[in-house]
């Protein structure tokens, strides 16, 4: 398993020197907005979850190379409060198009490193996921939640969300949401959470 995991990891750092791209990595849309210093303690401990997930792949897999390219870009305004996976979808969907200005420019493009088959949404379970690990509940695995960026426009054949532990995000959700044929392969059973091979 840990030379799969190696394996993929070397692929993932092949894609992004290949295509040059210098972001690569999720749109994460915010849509709790009742408690601040509970969106802090998710930022923090994120962060946290990120950089040890990183810090511990195997140094064969070149990942520190590539590193400083990756990117959450966080999608932070009150607009957003409480609204739907689709809803989130299509926020997307209109950033992947680009708000287009007077002279013509595209502005607000989404980079193509960071144009996936799903977007991230944050909202308040996802935030207490995070408070619960830090916190030492047993068996808390912090998440994120993965909304299909088709959703509200095909019919995606399932809910079109589904929770991803932050720990994989970069080092493995990443290559599998871009390679798998359809988003629905990725979906845990039930209520379950993404966590790929190395089952950080």
């Amino acid at each position: 398993m840990a030379n799969q995991y190696t394996h993929r990891l070397n692929q993932l750092v092949s894609l992004v020197e290949e295509e040059g791209w210098s972001d690569f990595g999720f749109l994460l849309f915010r849509t709790s907005y009742n408690d601040e210093n509970l969106w802090s303690t998710f930022l923090e401990y994120k962060d946290q979850i990120l950089s040890s997930a990183i810090q511990n792949a195997p140094p064969e897999s070149g990942l520190s190379h590539i590193t400083d390219k990756m990117y959450l870009k966080q999608v932070s305004n009150e607009a957003l409060r409480d609204i739907t996976p689709e809803q989130v979808a299509i926020a997307y969907r209109s950033l992947e198009d680009g708000a287009v200005d007077g002279d013509g420019n595209s502005e607000d493009r989404i980079e193509p490193g960071l144009r996936t088959s799903v977007c991230l949404m944050v909202d308040e379970e996802c935030m207490r996921s995070v408070v619960g690990w830090v916190e030492g509940g047993l068996g808390t695995v912090p998440f994120v939640k993965a909304v299909d960026v088709l959703l509200g426009e095909e019919e995606v054949g399932y809910s079109g969300v589904f929770r991803v532990a932050i720990s994989s995000l970069f080092t493995e959700f990443y290559l599998e949401q871009l390679e798998c044929g359809e988003t629905v392969e990725l979906a845990p059973e039930g209520d379950g959470v993404w966590r790929g091979l190395s089952k950080n």
